[in-house]
């Protein structure tokens, strides 16, 4: 009877091949995963981590756990507030009552 192999250690840059998505060379994130809009309290507190306390983009990754994008995004902006999203607005609601379909 044969002895079965022992389980690899599990390091944190080899790409797991078990998982349904393994990750891509991109780096881009699976597609079931997904990240909110920070809202406006969460910015102000990335703001305040970037230029009041120097704190860089990945530490601050760390102590939040927002994703880098949603950290970039945040202090590339001209303020906390929250823009308004953009596309095609839904059926059904004008956006302006001057405009017409």
């Amino acid at each position: 009877m044969e002895t079965p192999e022992p389980p690899q250690p599990n390091t944190p840059n080899a790409p797991d091949t078990n998982s349904p998505n393994p990750p891509n060379s991109l780096g881009n994130r699976p597609k079931e995963v997904h990240t909110k809009h920070l809202t406006e309290l969460e910015r102000f507190r990335v703001r305040t981590l970037h230029f009041d306390a120097r704190m860089s983009a990945g530490r601050i990754h760390a102590v939040t756990g927002y994703s880098m994008s949603q950290i970039r995004t945040a202090i590339r902006a001209k303020s906390a507030a929250v823009p308004p999203r953009t596309g095609r607005p839904k059926k059904g609601i004008s956006p302006s009552p001057f405009l017409r379909f």
